[in-house]
Order: structure tokens, then C-alpha cells, then sequence
């Protein structure tokens, strides 16, 4: 068993009566339904403002009484929002450019420096050269361990992530040894990378949208009321839909409410 951070699309009305809207939506994809396609979570609750995996508020709207917070945990004890964080409410409440402009930007200064360390260095050899080198096949095998040493002591890698520069953007080395494989990211031109991470800042989810479709991550699509996407009569619906969740949450009307939901399945 797992668990996925799923976002509920809702009619700006059912705010008056949250848990009771949510537990409508939901439950056409509750485990034990009847269709095999549609089991998706056998426990949910609304998550996303205590640990910063919902939405961030647009700036003036901190207080507004429609932002939907956390349930609280199992125990009973409360799960406030971190400061500017939430985990829904109307979606014109919530701030989606904000956090990609400030992304993109910190994408634009990271790649700068970057390629300016990379023309001071000698070039950056990928993991699969260290891995043939060292005939490195088994995972965590004294070869792979070698292998992996090899590959992080390059000079370019090495300067990049111990980087401290006044000019460096925030948290710029953790994040470069966070990437893994910075080649795959920073060897795309400057605007790719800043879309990418731009794009990156706003959290991807699963969908569960107005009219009953379940859209997962990868976009497999089970709508509410079919047994499986063989069968199913709505299929034709998705053919207007964009196929990115981030996009479909963006172009909802401003008093749609989003909310964040953790789900066990």
C-alpha cells in the first residue's frame, strides 16, 4: 500500500459543506467499488498546508476565511499552515505565478553559473563512463561504490555543489547534488531549463475534476461512473481537455475550489 496526493475540483457552494462535498466526489473511487479500474484510495484526508505540499496563497488573501486547511491527524491533533501555505480553496485565492516566476528566475541564475564553472573546469563526464570503467554492474557493490566516488569527484561537480558565491541563487549547490544527474538539466538551453523548472514549481497531482474524471500524473483517465476506459461512454469528453493537470487546474474559473487530499491506496 502507498499513498498519492490527489486535487479535487469542486462547485464554489461546496464550501459550505466540505467533508460532505469531498466524500461525494471520492467515493465512485473507493476500494471496494465495483470496478477494479476505479479502486483508488481505501482512506483519504485534506493535507497539503502543514507540509507544504498544497498550494501557496496569492500575497493580500492570507486571511481569507474560503482557504481550506488540513484536517486534523489521526490523533486529533491540529495541523496549522505553514506561513503563505494551504491546501485549497477558490482557485482565483490561489497564487500559481508567483511561484513559477520565482522558480524561473532562480533557473536562469543557476544555469549562469553553471556553464560559467563549466568553462573553468574540465568537462563533465556522465555516470555511465565511471560505471563502464569501473565495471560497475551491481548496485552497491564495491564497483558501484568506486564508480559513484569516481563520478562525484569531478572538478566541475565538486565546485558546483560546495558553490557559495554571494551570486549564488538560494540553496544552489543542494539542489545541484539534489538533480543527480545535472548533464540531463543544465545541458538544455537556458529557456528549456527555466520552463522546466518553472513548470516543476507548481506540484503535479492526480485530478479529480468537476464532471467526474480521476486523472492520474501519466493521464489515465477512469471517469466516475464507468467500470473500465474499454467501456466507458465519456471517453469522447477528454478529446477539449488538456492533458496536463497542472494546465486544467489553471483554467478553471476563480471560484472553483481546489483542494489538496492525501489519499492511501
Amino acid at each position: 500500500m502507498a499513498g498519492l496526493r490527489l486535487t479535487v475540483c469542486l462547485p464554489a457552494q461546496a464550501h459550505a459543506d466540505l467533508d460532505t462535498a469531498l466524500a461525494r466526489a471520492l467515493e465512485p473511487f473507493h476500494i471496494d467499488c465495483e470496478a477494479v479500474d476505479r479502486a483508488m484510495w481505501d482512506w483519504w484526508a485534506v493535507r497539503g498546508g502543514s507540509d507544504q505540499s498544497g498550494f501557496r496563497i496569492l500575497p493580500g488573501c492570507e486571511n481569507d476565511a474560503r482557504l481550506i486547511h488540513d484536517a486534523a491527524a489521526y490523533d486529533g491533533q491540529s495541523l496549522p499552515s505553514k506561513p503563505g501555505w494551504c491546501a485549497g480553496g477558490p482557485r482565483g485565492l490561489l497564487d500559481f505565478d508567483g511561484p513559477r516566476i520565482a522558480a524561473r528566475a532562480w533557473a536562469e541564475s543557476a544555469w549562469d553559473i553553471w556553464h560559467r564553472l563549466a568553462a573553468q573546469y574540465p568537462a563533465y563526464l556522465p555516470f555511465e563512463v565511471f560505471q563502464e570503467r569501473h565495471g560497475a554492474v551491481v548496485v552497491h557493490s564495491e564497483p558501484w561504490e568506486r564508480a559513484c566516488a569516481d563520478y562525484a569527484a569531478q572538478p566541475l561537480l565538486r565546485a558546483a555543489t560546495t558553490y557559495r558565491e554571494a551570486d549564488a541563487p538560494l540553496h544552489f549547490a543542494e539542489r545541484v547534488d539534489m538533480l543527480g544527474r545535472p548533464d540531463r538539466y543544465f545541458a538544455r538551453s537556458r529557456e528549456e531549463f527555466a520552463q522546466y523548472v518553472g513548470d516543476d514549481a507548481i506540484r503535479l497531482t492526480d485530478l479529480l475534476t468537476l464532471d467526474g474524471w480521476w486523472i492520474e500524473e501519466n493521464g489515465t483517465a477512469t471517469h466516475a461512473t464507468c467500470e473500465n476506459a474499454t467501456t466507458c461512454e465519456h471517453r469522447s469528453e477528454l478529446s477539449d481537455r488538456p492533458a496536463d493537470n497542472r494546465t486544467h487546474m489553471e483554467s478553471l474559473p476563480d471560484d472553483v475550489l481546489l483542494v489538496r487530499v492525501k489519499c492511501h491506496v
